[in-house]
């Protein structure tokens, strides 16, 4: 079957032909767009293009990086990529440019190429064995996927500077607020995930939905921010659910502040192995966990969606 085209107002030129199945197919093919921005119909083991196109120049800006989803159940794993002093790993989710696709890496996600990434999270406590109890951390990871900052740091003073708020866990919603310019352990001690986390509570029946943002420099162009809000289940009282906020940011102090002379974090002459406080390599991701390494934590039902801005670059269709 062919139609004409139009490619002027009042003028038909050219043909386009389509070509229709015979017979109703056994099951139905997964539909996705050829390089030629053509409606194809093939196997199920055909791959989606990840990246986001633009209109005016058809560059790509934005990259879908990583999706994670689990079930009602434990899902999380011992991660070997941040580890406690006894090279246990502590059970979590791994969410970033490590769990990307070869080709998405080395055509659109690679060091010089990232702008900024951001990550929506949510998840549901379902469950009272092993509850995130107190604290739910998201550990900034590098583009390899292991923790970003050096396991042990002493306190640099205005290395950088960290503060957050979130609100008390009653009804009168009290806000509490913190800060500091001293990176004392922010990337974790030998048994810690780090500075980076929510400050309230995860009883059973507790539910969190958050998003983290951060600036893909290095040294003092280095920025993350967050926010989550809770829907804090007290197993004490059935009637005391309310919702509560949290954020947090980690940046570079103003001026002052101490700097890294090597590429790795730590390597510092002065302090080795310790590091200055400011990454000298990119964050790639984050790593969700409550801070145990014995047993999966009830972070059920968890999603997280990564997504990577990136410098226009040409569309690969190959």
């Amino acid at each position: 079957m062919s139609t004409l085209a139009t490619n002027k107002l009042g003028t038909l030129s050219g043909s386009a032909d389509m070509s229709l199945p015979s017979s109703r197919p056994d099951s139905t093919k997964q539909g996705f767009l050829d390089s030629s921005g053509n409606l194809t119909f093939g196997q199920s083991t055909v791959n989606n293009i990840q990246v986001m196109v633009t209109d005016d120049d058809g560059k790509v800006g934005k990259v879908l990086v990583d999706q994670v989803c689990s079930t009602g159940s434990s899902d999380a794993t011992a991660y070997n990529g941040v580890k406690n002093s006894s090279s246990n790993g502590f059970f979590g989710y791994a969410v970033g440019i490590h769990n990307a696709p070869d080709d998405i890496k080395t055509n659109y996600l690679f060091e010089g190429n990232l702008r900024s990434m951001e990550i929506e999270f949510q998840y549901y406590v379902n469950g009272n064995s092993n509850i995130p109890e107190y604290n739910m951390y998201y550990t900034p990871l590098d583009l390899a996927g292991n923790r970003l900052w050096s396991v042990n740091q002493r306190s640099v003073s205005q290395g950088g500077a960290q503060g957050y708020t979130y609100e008390n866990e009653d009804s009168s919603g009290s806000r509490y607020n913190g800060g500091n310019t001293s990176y004392a352990a922010t990337g974790g001690d030998n048994n810690g995930l780090g500075g980076d986390r929510t400050y309230t509570g995860n009883y059973s029946g507790t539910g969190k939905h958050g998003k983290i943002f951060w600036h893909c420099g290095v040294n003092t162009t280095y920025f993350l921010a967050s926010h989550s809000t809770s829907w804090k289940f007290n197993s004490s009282s059935t009637s005391n659910m309310f919702p509560i906020s949290e954020s947090q940011y980690t940046a570079p102090t103003p001026s002052g502040g101490y700097t890294n002379t090597e590429r790795t974090q730590g390597s510092g002459g002065n302090s080795s192995p310790y590091g200055y406080g400011l990454p000298w390599t990119q964050q790639g991701g984050c790593f969700f966990s409550a801070g145990g390494y014995s047993a999966a934590p009830q972070m059920n039902y968890f999603t997280a969606t990564c997504y990577a801005y990136i410098k226009p670059t040409d569309l690969v269709s190959t």
